[in-house]
């Protein structure tokens, strides 16, 4: 491989990708429609994978293929958070960086996620987590506000 990067997203991502990916020698690849086609993020590329959009999984595997990517980073938003996508990429013999497509999944639910982090906390710090929000010791200033807004008072 030529260890080239495909950076599959438009716009800030890819400015701070290529910024990060020029840093460590390696090449930039990007996807791009005909419309951004004279965005700067194209200009700075080392490969512009011209695409008819930003969510076709299909065309971007196969364009990567064809030019001998190495690997795909979704950056974030858009195919990110995509599982199917995340396992075309693999299955197309690609490195994925971000996480596995079954996390991707996991993520999806926010009460699993949630469960699953509070199962991590415990497993690392021997102790059960506090759900965020839910004990105004944690936030005195947040609950003193509730009361004294439920009695009808402004707090400064």
């Amino acid at each position: 491989m030529n260890r080239t990067i495909l950076i599959a997203n438009r716009g800030e991502p890819v400015i701070r990708g290529l910024k990060t990916f020029h840093r460590l020698g390696l090449k930039v690849a990007v996807t791009a429609t005909p419309e951004d086609l004279g965005q700067p993020w194209v200009g700075r590329s080392d490969l512009v994978l011209e695409v008819p959009s930003y969510l076709d999984g299909d065309r971007i595997v196969a364009g990567a293929k064809e030019r001998g990517i190495e690997a795909v980073w979704p950056a974030w938003g858009f195919l990110s958070e995509n599982p199917s996508f995340a396992e075309k990429v693999t299955g197309a013999g690609l490195k994925w960086i971000g996480p596995p497509a079954e996390v991707i999944r996991q993520m999806a639910s926010k009460e699993e996620s949630s469960r699953r982090a509070a199962e991590a906390w415990r497993a690392s710090h021997g102790r059960p987590s506090l759900a965020s929000g839910r004990s105004a010791a944690l936030q005195p200033r947040r609950a003193r506000t509730q009361r004294s807004a439920a009695r009808g008072r402004c707090v400064p």
